[in-house]
């Protein structure tokens, strides 16, 4: 499996990409175990009314709906559309079992004793000193998808939090109601219309694609301490940062791998579907680029 780029510094939306995954899990969950009640509940309902009228009329013969016939198709159209970008499956699906045996045998341990050692409100508080680390880039990124007003939230939030917040590990910002938005250049690019490409499973990192690995690699020079610290600096940061995400979203992870028939599946499905939103949601809110969007929605109401 994969952590959808959790263990890169340059990716701050993995935390957000989980909560959807495992919301998606769940929701796929809920049918199942109503319809799994419903096998149990109907025998015993046909037994009571056989009781009671010991020789029924001929019953009509059912109809078929065609919902679920339908329902089962849109997910095989889904499953198809998302396995035509995903020419790798093969190679994709052996690194995600490789990433699954390390994240299970190596994280999911270390992460247990971590969560048993230090306190929830100490790793939340560690959590937004890399979250606070990853402001200026933010910053940056919202400025090339010209939403300044966006940007400029962020650098006050980046200057509140450095100072009054104690570099990051508090945040008054969000109790003066700026809160934080996550972006990164792989979004910037999708803003501007560059495509996704392949899916790809990164080895340790996990789901990406063309347009995300090449966002990552120029998102990195968005970050001040590529500039500030020496190359043993800068990979303890990106290890505990990453390290400190994946320990934040691993019970949605689990959630989602327990309620998941194709984990694989499920993983990508997430993962492509987040970043969809995200590009969509980021042109929409940008007052230049979106305005193009709405000019086109509103023109056939105009005629």
């Amino acid at each position: 499996m994969g952590v959808p780029r959790k263990m890169r510094s340059s990716a701050p939306l993995r935390a957000a990409a989980f909560g959807l995954a495992a919301c998606f899990g769940l929701a796929l969950a809920a049918p199942l175990g109503a319809a799994a009640e419903d096998v149990v509940e109907q025998p015993a309902a046909a037994a009571e009314q056989a009781a009671e009228d010991p020789a029924p009329a001929e019953a009509p013969a059912p109809q078929d709906s065609g919902v679920a016939d339908s329902a089962a198709d849109d997910f095989l159209a889904e499953y198809e559309d998302l396995g035509a970008g995903d020419p790798f499956e093969p190679t994709n699906r052996l690194v995600f079992g490789t990433n699954e045996a390390i994240y299970q045998h190596v994280f999911d341990p270390l992460a247990s004793v971590y969560a048993f050692v230090v306190p929830k409100p100490v790793r939340r508080s560690v959590l937004r000193f890399f979250e606070n680390l990853g402001e200026p880039a933010n910053c940056l990124n919202e400025l090339l998808q010209l939403n300044p007003v966006r940007a400029g939230k962020t650098g006050a939030r980046f200057v509140i939090n450095t100072t009054v917040g104690v570099v990051g590990l508090f945040d008054p910002a969000k109790r003066v109601g700026i809160v934080r938005n996550s972006t990164d250049f792989g979004e910037t690019l999708g803003v501007y219309g560059i495509g996704e490409g392949w899916y790809l499973v990164i080895p340790v990192l996990g789901p990406s694609n063309v347009r995300d690995l090449v966002g990552d690699v120029v998102n990195g020079f968005f970050h001040p301490q590529t500039y500030f610290l020496a190359y043993v600096p800068q990979a303890i940061l990106a290890t505990s940062s990453g390290f400190s995400r994946y320990e934040a979203a691993r019970l949605e992870l689990d959630a989602l791998r327990d309620s998941s028939v194709d984990f694989y599946a499920a993983m990508r499905s997430a993962y492509l579907m987040q970043r969809e939103a995200d590009v969509r949601e980021a042109r929409a809110s940008s007052p230049v680029l979106g305005r193009g969007e709405e000019d086109v929605a509103a023109a056939p109401a105009e005629r």
